[in-house]
């Protein structure tokens, strides 16, 4: 039986969707959780330009959000 490659997923060539909502809410992002053979849980990437917000306030019920901030900083609200 040949061992099985993990997925692995290079940010950098990932084709993003570029996302705008009025002038403050602009984003480039895209989900990947099917290329890691996930079915229940799901991954996405997303880059938001100096002086930007990724998305309007929102929740979820029935769900959770997880931010990883690779470069520069962000404000949690």
């Amino acid at each position: 039986m040949d061992a099985q490659k993990p997925p692995i997923v290079n940010l950098a060539r990932l084709a993003l969707e570029h996302w705008t909502q009025g002038t403050l809410y602009e984003s480039r992002d895209t989900s990947f959780g099917a290329r890691l053979g996930l079915k229940d849980l799901g991954i996405g990437y997303g880059e938001v330009p100096p002086g930007k917000s990724g998305c309007p306030f929102h929740s979820h019920h029935v769900e959770d959000e997880l931010f990883v901030i690779l470069e520069g900083h962000g404000t949690y609200r």
